[in-house]
């Protein structure tokens, strides 16, 4: 199935067929994440998100970190579509997304340009966008926006994503610091060696 791009008319009538493939099997991680206290204000996130960043130039690993992921969450994709593959696992899907959210943060909250977006997310950061069809115009369909260099695609299309997942930007913020807070503890962070996704 197509992936919902755009054509010359704007975006096409596929609304995006995977995301509606997506297989719902959580794992306890994610459970305790989001019914565990662990939920943040945006605030409070992008505070966390700076805190863990041992970057020099925090602005070009936003950009270059979001990209990384977002391959991360094309993959996931891609190997949906090849024949006899299972439905995408949702709770990795929102381990990869809530990576992408941590360096847009980081890249948006480096930046005096970036200030808009830190705005419209925390707005927008305990809501669920509206997914009609009418709506996808504006909060964009494909994955393939993550990719961008403009923070408004990105963000309209994390935006949309978390909808589609019927999560909101804090619900998978909760499920990154969760999965960042485990990796603190075991010294994964800074040790590649000891990671285990």
């Amino acid at each position: 199935p197509a992936m919902g791009g755009e054509g010359e008319g704007g975006v096409t009538e596929d609304m995006g067929a995977p995301y509606m493939e997506v297989r719902d099997c959580r794992r306890a991680g994610l459970d305790s994440a989001l019914a565990g206290g662990k939920s943040m204000t945006a605030a409070e996130y992008i505070a966390f998100v700076r805190r863990q960043s041992t970057h020099g130039d925090k602005a070009r690993a936003g950009r270059l970190g979001l990209w990384s992921e977002a391959g991360e969450v094309a993959g996931l994709f891609e190997r949906e579509l090849r024949a006899g593959c299972q439905p995408i696992d949702r709770d990795k899907l929102v381990e990869e997304l809530g990576d992408c959210l941590f360096y847009f943060v980081l890249w948006s909250s480096s930046e005096g340009t970036g200030r808009w977006a830190m705005d419209y997310l925390g707005e927008r950061w305990a809501k669920l966008p509206l997914i009609a069809r009418t709506d996808w115009r504006k909060w964009g369909t494909s994955h393939d926006r993550l990719f961008s260099s403009d923070r408004r695609n990105v963000l309209y299309s994390l935006l949309a994503i978390f909808g589609r997942l019927g999560m909101t930007a804090q619900d998978v913020a909760a499920c990154n610091v969760a999965k960042l807070e485990r990796r603190n503890a075991e010294g994964s962070i800074t040790d590649r060696s000891k990671r285990t996704a």
